[in-house]
């Protein structure tokens, strides 16, 4: 039997400014964006929710009151408040909630739309600690991950070319154990000034290597998507949602 805990918590990052799409949302938090009939925080809570997420833990900041009020009734959730927000990025939200984490975890961004085997991939991944890879959608904006010789985590980039092994590029979507969280939080009180305005992914890749293994499951076609400003979300609505709902 394979000893890979069950993971039954998720951490959702959504403190974000989410500036660079405000001009065309800037009433909700981007977790609001609604895809089709449902917003993304919706979406993503009813697909934890059926790969057997029982507790949710939601990382806020900007406009933080909508994730609370909406969840006000959900003993499932917990929205715990970064009031840094506006000076840290997404390593520090994560920092911020990290005593509430006794297990490993799942680990997404609040700005997603995805297919149901990206969770899948992940949560039956033979390894404590995973990132999920897509193939190379050239949507802009893309992190590209590169891996070592034994196939984990190694590098991340804007720019692609500056990669020795890239395979592929970040999803937002990752496994977490608590012992690695552990060492993160270590690591980022022994090197970062506080508050520290790195995102998670950063964070991972600074600890990777001799302290830890981070696993790199790549899925060259995955149907997924971020959205960070107007063009993703014209992409989201034209391309992506379309072939998730033909994909059901």
């Amino acid at each position: 039997m394979s000893d890979i805990p069950l993971v039954k918590t998720a951490v959702i990052l959504a403190a974000g400014l989410g500036s660079r799409i405000a001009d065309v949302h800037n009433l909700t938090p981007k977790g609001f964006i609604k895809i089709g009939e449902h917003s993304l925080i919706e979406r993503s809570f009813c697909q934890l929710s059926r790969y057997g997420i029982e507790r949710f833990i939601i990382g806020t900041g900007h406009q933080h009151e909508y994730y609370e009020l909406f969840f006000a009734d959900n003993s499932l959730v917990e929205c715990v408040y970064n009031p840094l927000f506006a000076k840290s990025g997404s390593l520090h939200t994560l920092i911020t909630l990290a005593d509430r984490l006794k297990e490993d975890f799942l680990l997404l961004e609040s700005d997603l739309i995805y297919e149901n085997k990206a969770l899948k991939r992940l949560l039956t991944a033979n390894t404590r600690d995973a990132i999920l890879t897509s193939g190379f959608s050239f949507a802009g904006d893309e992190v590209f991950v590169g891996v070592d010789t034994e196939g984990y985590l190694s590098e991340l980039s804007k720019n692609r070319n500056s990669l020795i092994n890239p395979v592929g590029e970040l999803v937002g979507i990752s496994k977490i154990s608590v012992s690695t969280l552990h060492i993160l939080t270590d690591w980022v009180a022994k090197n970062q000034k506080h508050p520290t305005y790195l995102h998670y992914e950063e964070g991972l890749v600074s600890i990777s290597g001799s302290r830890v293994k981070i696993a790199v499951i790549l899925d060259p076609k995955l149907i997924w998507a971020e959205i960070d400003n107007n063009a993703h979300l014209k992409r989201v609505e034209n391309d992506i949602y379309p072939k998730l709902i033909g994909n059901k």
